[in-house]
C-alpha cells in the first residue's frame, strides 16, 4: 500500500474510533470534545486559553464546549485571582461524576477496539504510530520549539507515546 493510502485507511480509522466512542459517551450527556474539556479540569482550574492551547483548537471552540458544559452544570467559571481580566473553569461536583464514568466508558470502548490484537501487534501499532507521529511532530514545529527538524526516529528504539 502506499504512503497515502496507509494516510487514508489511518484517518478513517481514527473518524471511526471517535464516532464509537462519541456514541458510547452520549449516555452521560458528553462527547469526545465535552469529555476532553473535563478531563483537563481534574487537576484544578485552568484558563479557557491555556485549554484552547493545549487542544490546539481556536479560543471559540474552547468557549463554546464551556458554555455548554457550564449550561449543563459540569463546569463554572470563576475570576483568576492572579489576573481580574481571566476566568478559570473548574469541574462542578456533577462534572466530576460525569468524567468518571465517561472515563470508564471510554476504557471499556479502547479495550474493545483493541481487544484482537496481541501485544507484540500492540508494541509494533504503537511503534509504528509513534514514528509517524514524530515526523507529523517535526513537520509542524516553529523554530525554538525544542523539536530537531533534522533527527526523527527512522526504525527501532522507542519513540514517543
Amino acid at each position: 500500500m502506499d504512503a497515502f493510502g496507509l494516510a487514508e485507511q489511518l484517518l478513517g480509522c481514527v473518524g471511526r474510533i471517535r464516532r464509537v466512542l462519541d456514541e458510547r459517551l452520549r449516555v452521560h450527556g458528553v462527547s469526545v470534545a465535552r469529555k476532553r474539556v473535563l478531563g483537563a479540569l481534574v487537576d484544578g482550574p485552568v484558563r479557557q486559553g491555556v485549554l484552547a492551547g493545549a487542544f490546539e483548537v481556536a479560543p471559540r471552540t474552547v468557549t463554546e464546549l464551556v458554555d455548554g458544559l457550564e449550561r449543563d452544570g459540569l463546569v463554572q467559571r470563576r475570576a483568576d485571582p492572579k489576573d481580574r481580566r481571566a476566568r478559570l473553569v473548574a469541574l462542578t461536583e456533577a462534572g466530576e461524576r460525569v468524567n468518571e464514568r465517561a472515563m470508564a466508558t471510554r476504557a471499556e470502548v479502547i479495550q474493545e477496539i483493541f481487544a484482537d490484537l496481541s501485544a507484540e501487534e500492540r508494541a509494533a501499532l504503537s511503534a509504528m504510530l509513534g514514528a509517524v507521529g514524530a515526523r507529523v511532530t517535526a513537520m509542524t514545529a516553529e523554530p525554538g520549539d525544542g523539536v530537531p527538524l533534522d533527527v526523527l526516529p527512522l526504525g527501532g528504539g522507542d519513540y514517543p507515546r
